[in-house]
This record gives structure tokens, C-alpha cells and sequence, in this order.
């Protein structure tokens, strides 16, 4: 953990009726995309950040509920997310000061982002959700 992080909250958080609403329902949802481990959660996070990011969604939180540590989060995972939030930020380093803030901001990609995702996966076969999350997220397949 990095001095910055000590300022951080401790949790990553979401939205209660987006969890229960669709990262419970994908999370049970067998998408070989998705590597299984016992932070899929996390993973499935993770992707709806992004996806919310790319795509312009924010969604506020109206009941916030912790879902994960954010030290269990692996330093890939961390990178990318203080970089949507640099970017958000016009490239002000300032802002990963504020650890508060940082999360807010990612919590309400993952709110947005989560939605899209869950469309994604319910509504498309394996390698077509990979081919598009893989375009989506700018990646090579």
C-alpha cells in the first residue's frame, strides 16, 4: 500500500439494489469470460468501472453498501482505476490525494457501468461479450 492509500476508505463500495440486482445475478451467472475465483465480484467490478468510464455513465449511490477491501484490489487493478479517475480530473494528481473522493468516483462508474455489463452478459453468448467487452474496453482479444 502506498503513503496516498492510507488516506483512502477502506472499502469499495456500490450501490445495495445494483448489487443485489445484477453483481449477485452475475456473479452466479456462468460466463466463461469471467475467470471464476472467489473474487468475481471484484472482477465483475472492476469491468463495470471501466465500462462506465468509457461509456460516460455515472450513477450516485442512493444506499452505499462496502462490497470489497480496497487492498485486496491487485496494483493492475489500482493503476486503472486512478487513471479514470486522473482522467476525470483533467490529469490533476491532486485528486488521488483526496482518497475519498477517488472512490466516489469509481463507485459511481461501477453504478453506471454495472447495468451495461449485466446487459452484456445476459444478452450475448461467450466469445460475442468477449469480442465486445475486449472492443469496449480497448483490448486484443
Amino acid at each position: 500500500m502506498t503513503k496516498i492509500e492510507t488516506e483512502y476508505p477502506k472499502y469499495i463500495r456500490i450501490d445495495r439494489s445494483l448489487k443485489k440486482k445484477y453483481l449477485e445475478s452475475l456473479a452466479e451467472k456462468p460466463v466463461s469470460f469471467f475467470s471464476p475465483s472467489s473474487n468475481i465480484g471484484t472482477q465483475l467490478y472492476f469491468y463495470a468501472v471501466v465500462i462506465g468510464s468509457k461509456l460516460g455513465i455515472r450513477t450516485k449511490s442512493s444506499d452505499p453498501e462496502d462490497l470489497r477491501l480496497y487492498i485486496e484490489l491487485s496494483d493492475v487493478q489500482k493503476i486503472v482505476l486512478r487513471a479514470i479517475v486522473l482522467k476525470e480530473n483533467n490529469y490533476d494528481l491532486d485528486v488521488l490525494l483526496d482518497g475519498k473522493k477517488t472512490l466516489k468516483i469509481i463507485e459511481e462508474y461501477a453504478n453506471g457501468g454495472l447495468p451495461i455489463l449485466w446487459e452484456m452478459a445476459t444478452n450475448k453468448q461467450n466469445e460475442e461479450l468477449k469480442n465486445e467487452l475486449c472492443e469496449l474496453l480497448g483490448m486484443d482479444k
